[in-house]
């Protein structure tokens, strides 16, 4: 993705109440309105969603990562005061653990924020917009974007930062079933 409209619609996640998702990314610049990374979700809503926050709305300019429940109430996890700096590479992770929405940013815990329930399920999966959402395109550059149907550990979350598209999490059986948490990885 080099930060040109770029945008690839994923299959469908169904998250119930852990996930996560991780992605190596620039800021080319700030602009108005929402800039989505990865977002699973829909036009009008947003399930589980990596973005640029909308300098217009008093959010400056900050990563969030940003969960949606089944109920329609929302959480939102922010870095800040100030944005992230423009054309330098970075890791973020947003991990929803079943209570509490985390972010990430390098590898350190930026924000956390509680949450109660379990998260909106999606129909749409998108890479470098949000769903259905033609002006919200990422503007910047993204690469080695992985979702997850579980959460993460700050271990892991560490170890995905440094040992890009290597397999770390194990195996969970789900009523007989073996399931990799990691489900999508581009």
């Amino acid at each position: 993705f080099n930060g040109d409209e770029d945008w690839i619609s994923a299959s469908t996640v169904h998250f119930e109440d852990r996930a996560a998702i991780h992605s190596w990314f620039t800021v080319d610049k700030y602009t108005s309105g929402w800039k989505a990374m990865i977002a699973a979700g829909e036009t009008g809503t947003n399930g589980f969603s990596l973005r640029i926050t909308d300098r217009d709305s008093g959010l400056n300019d900050n990563l969030a990562v940003r969960l949606e429940e089944e109920d329609g109430s929302a959480v939102r996890a922010k870095s800040g005061p100030q944005p992230v700096p423009i054309n330098t590479w970075h890791s973020t992770t947003g991990v929803a653990n079943g209570s509490h929405l985390n972010l990430y940013l390098d590898g350190y815990l930026v924000d956390s924020t509680s949450y109660d329930g379990t998260i909106a399920s999606p129909t749409i999966t998108e890479i470098g917009r949000k769903g259905g959402h033609e002006a919200e395109y990422w503007n910047g550059k993204l690469d080695d974007v992985r979702i997850y149907n579980t959460s993460l550990t700050k271990n892991e979350v560490q170890k995905a930062m440094t040992s890009p598209k290597q397999p770390f999490a194990s195996w969970q059986s789900q009523g007989g079933q073996n399931l990799k948490p990691e489900i999508l990885h581009w």
